[in-house]
């Protein structure tokens, strides 16, 4: 009875094997109203809530946060919601540019890349997701050293090359993308900017990432 999801489509929100075909965005929506439902905290504290992960981890976050439903909800009910975006293979671009040119540019911008052809659980055009996506409280972890082009599990298809040689090079070249394309935009920066952290020292490690001062403070501070 437990949903189960493709390798890669999970990443992207895709739509379960079975035995229902439910987005695992869908399933995080779920998960997030389910453990807010009792809002009460000892000493009168304010909830919130971390999503973190970390590589393929890390590209759900990376997606969710763009086009996940639920926070926005959260958020209304006072909830305070961040997003920790750590050692992805790659990321989910707001429009066709890409700081690589590589062939193939017919498949650069499809889904879980771009825009194209997205899993019917995003209900909003580029431009809107990137407008969400800057107002929410997003962080990407990198570790300076996860820098091996020939690393295990990283992506090396026409689509991820055109985002960078290796997993801490995209991270670089993402913000950027995000930060440009805001200001061309004219999209009101969040009381708490988005914030690049580089891990000096780590590689592409989890436990490592996650023992991090840097990360703890985010997640806890």
């Amino acid at each position: 009875g437990a949903l189960y999801w493709d390798v890669e489509s999970w990443k992207g929100g895709g739509p379960a094997i079975g035995p229902k075909p439910v987005s695992s965005f869908s399933a995080m929506d779920s998960l997030l109203r389910q453990l807010t439902e009792s809002r009460g905290l000892p000493g009168n504290r304010s909830l919130s809530v971390v999503i973190i992960g970390n590589s393929a981890g890390g590209q759900y976050v990376n997606r969710y946060a763009a086009v996940g439903h639920a926070p926005d909800t959260l958020v209304k009910d006072g909830i305070e919601v961040r997003f920790i975006v750590a050692n992805p293979s790659t990321y989910l671009y707001f429009d066709k540019s890409r700081p690589v040119d590589v062939p193939g540019e017919e498949d650069l911008n499809r889904w879980r890349y771009g825009f194209n052809q997205p899993p019917p659980y995003v209900d909003r055009s580029p431009e809107e997701c990137l407008k969400r996506y800057v107002e929410r409280d997003v962080s990407i972890v990198l570790g300076a050293k996860d820098r091996d082009t020939a690393a295990l599990l990283l992506e090396v298809s026409p689509a991820a090359m055109a985002q960078g040689p290796n997993r801490h090079e995209r991270g670089i070249n993402y913000d950027r993308h995000v930060r440009t394309l805001a200001r061309k935009k004219g999209l009101a920066r969040r009381s708490k900017p988005h914030r690049l952290v580089e891990l000096s020292g780590v590689g592409h490690d989890a436990g490592s990432v996650m023992a991090a001062p840097q990360t703890r403070e985010i997640m806890f501070g």
